[in-house]
């Protein structure tokens, strides 16, 4: 009992700087990531689409989390590196918020949206 005990405390220790890079980068991701979505619905009545498309591309996106974020926690888990799956995770999120500002249309505009939330970490 005493081992276990020892165990999970060990598990609760920080684990040095890197763990406050990945909360700092978890925060100012996530901050950006409400101011823009906040706005989505006004860029894109803006660009011509009507409230019902607006309302269905906004609200698949948390389904498609549910799936998503369960999958890059296994596909971490498995690497055994969470740096390296974070960093994907980064790069590929960085390339799609700037691919949803610049595609025309309903269909490739849900497409680009709907990655970014399975890419959403």
């Amino acid at each position: 009992m005493l081992e276990v005990q020892h165990s999970i405390s060990q598990l609760q220790k920080p684990k040095g700087k890197s763990l406050i890079y990945i909360r700092g980068q978890n925060f100012f991701f996530w901050a950006s990531y409400c101011i823009i979505l906040s706005y989505l619905p006004l860029y894109f009545h803006e660009r011509g689409l009507n409230t019902k498309k607006i309302g269905f591309i906004l609200a698949v996106g948390p389904f498609v989390s549910i799936f998503g974020q369960p999958f890059w926690g296994i596909v971490a888990d498995r690497l055994n590196s969470i740096r390296r799956t974070i960093l994907l995770l980064a790069v590929c999120s960085t390339a799609l918020c700037i691919g949803v500002y610049m595609v025309n249309g309903f269909y490739t505009t849900f497409i680009y949206l709907k990655m970014l939330n399975f890419f959403c970490f």
